[in-house]
Order: C-alpha cells, then structure tokens, then sequence
C-alpha cells in the first residue's frame, strides 16, 4: 500500500504559545507511526523557524520540534511572508526548513496529499 502523505499546515505564530507548535507535534506521532508527513508554515507561523522563538521553546514542545528536525521531516515555508517575518538563511540552515510556493502544495493535495489545518 502506498503511503499518503499528510501536510500539516498552520498560519499561527511563536506569540500563540504551545498552539504554535501544534503541526510539529502532529508531525511527529504521524512519523513515528510510519506515515509520511510535511509541515507547510504560513503567515505568521513562518516566524516559527527564527532562532528567537526556537530558543524560548522548553518541555515537550521542545522535545517534539528536536524530533522533528532529527527525523527530516520537510518543513516549507511561504516566501514572502518567511521573507517579511525576518526569517534569515542561517534559520533556514538550521532546521532544515526550505521556502516553497504555496501552488507546489495545492499539487499535492491534487496528487492525493491530505491537508491537516492545525490553527486554533
């Protein structure tokens, strides 16, 4: 059976406290039940990835960010508002994040991808 991939999406920023970081722990139990998984950050959530907001993180949202990277799970950001929300090159370096277009998404749901909103 093939897998299908689940994309969690998420527009909501670091000042959201842990609902922040909701798609990262959603992202992780879906790895870790062998389901392929992407997280696709928008809008303010793109802040997410700034060094400043990963450095407050502590407990289990940290744990579940740190599993996150550690499992190369595919992090994409929305350009403009990565670009407009300061996030730098070296953030991108760090957590192996990557800026894509939004239509490179709107393709994979078309190609079966499910999208998984995780804003409040």
């Amino acid at each position: 059976m093939n897998k299908r991939k689940i994309i969690f999406y998420s527009s909501t920023g670091p000042d959201a406290d842990d609902g922040a970081w909701r798609a990262f722990r959603y992202a992780e139990r879906a790895a870790n039940a062998d389901v392929e998984a992407e997280i696709v950050l928008v809008g303010p959530a793109t802040g997410l990835m700034r060094r400043d907001a990963r450095n407050r993180l502590e407990g289990k949202v940290r744990d579940s960010v740190d599993a996150v990277l550690a499992m190369d799970v595919p992090i994409w950001l929305s350009p403009g508002c990565a670009e407009y929300r300061g996030v730098t090159d070296v953030d991108l370096k760090e957590t192996g994040a990557a800026v894509r277009e939004m239509g490179e998404m709107f393709q994979d749901i078309a190609a079966g991808a499910q999208l998984f909103p995780c804003d409040s």
